[in-house]
């Protein structure tokens, strides 16, 4: 069903022998963003029925290093931080979601040209963006930044997992 059947109401209750759908998986407990599995749902879902849209993979940069050199309780910080700031960056009709380790995922519905993305990609990015922490025996400003990447959702949702996994590393 298309998005332009929906619009139409065209829509049937389903029959009676079909299984209820399985349970959503957890959002992911750091960040709040839905997990990979529903990250890949929504590339499957976009690619068959949705209008042009345009995944943005972001890896926090350094996230390693401060787990090991702060803890993980401070990485885990940093993300949140992190995630809240893209709340803050993205309109609500872009999903985020945590793929994975450091990486996350959106999905943006865009009629615009990749160059038009990337442009606005860019400048959602540019903000800065630093958070303070507090460790056992100090407080730490840490700058954050994050590596990014914007792909087209209209190549195949396999091609697509496969080069986000290359991205985030």
């Amino acid at each position: 069903e298309t998005r332009h059947q929906k619009d139409q109401g065209a829509s049937t209750p389903p029959p009676a022998t079909e299984e209820p759908s399985p349970p959503q998986a957890a959002n992911d407990p750091i960040t709040g963003f839905p997990a990979r599995p529903q990250a890949e749902e929504a590339l499957v879902h976009a690619w068959q029925t949705d209008p042009p849209s345009y995944v943005v993979v972001m890896a926090l940069d350094r996230l390693q290093i401060f787990n090991m050199r702060f803890g993980h309780s401070v990485g885990d910080e940093v993300l949140r931080y992190f995630a809240g700031f893209l709340r803050g960056q993205f309109p609500v009709s872009d999903r985020i979601f945590r793929w994975s380790g450091s990486a996350l995922m959106v999905l943006m519905p865009r009629p615009n040209r990749l160059e038009i993305v990337r442009d606005e990609v860019a400048r959602l990015m540019d903000a800065r963006c630093e958070h303070t922490v507090q460790t056992a025996s100090r407080t730490i400003l840490l700058p954050i930044t994050a590596r990014w990447a914007v792909f087209p959702s209209m190549a195949a949702p396999r091609l697509l997992i496969h080069k986000i996994d290359a991205f985030a590393g």
